[in-house]
């Protein structure tokens, strides 16, 4: 009999600020790209990549077989503190343009939820390979209603 295999989905969340920066957009376009930061002016040249922040939801989801001996693809503990390393520490009350890499050493890549995935994506890769499950891909939520998926 073929070993079945299952999905695991964990989440975590973290508090960071950003702001959207990019050297050919004018003051009133940076500024309709932070449209969730109500207290930028389009036309005030000082809002220009002006920071503002999200309650980010980070949700991982892995894939592997199912263990006979114990029922799991893999422990959600090991799940969760894989998370706590690579993702809420290293994200948490951080102002991600300065404080987190990629971002801080390449100002050119803005951390937009994709870009964030993306990131996410490459730290947790490794750990969970240790752990013998495929990372099948992850969801960064900037709110309620908007998210950016990556898959590898």
């Amino acid at each position: 009999m073929k070993q079945p295999v299952a999905q695991l989905k964990k989440e975590t969340s973290f508090e960071a600020a950003h702001y959207l920066h990019n050297p050919r957009w004018s003051a009133k376009r940076t500024s309709r790209s932070s449209s969730d930061a109500p207290a930028i002016a389009p036309d005030d040249p000082k809002a220009f990549g002006m920071p503002h922040g999200h309650s980010y939801r980070v949700i991982v989801t892995v894939e592997g077989p199912i263990a006979p001996d114990t029922g799991f693809v893999m422990d959600f503990r090991a799940l969760k503190d894989i998370l706590k390393a690579e993702v809420h520490d290293k994200f948490d009350h951080k102002l991600l343009n300065v404080e987190v890499e990629p971002f801080k050493s390449r100002p050119t890549m803005q951390p937009t939820a994709e870009n964030i995935a993306y990131v996410i994506f490459g730290s947790v890769k490794k750990p969970l390979q240790k752990e013998k499950v495929r990372l099948v891909s992850v969801e960064v939520w900037e709110t309620s209603e908007s998210c950016a998926v990556y898959q590898g």
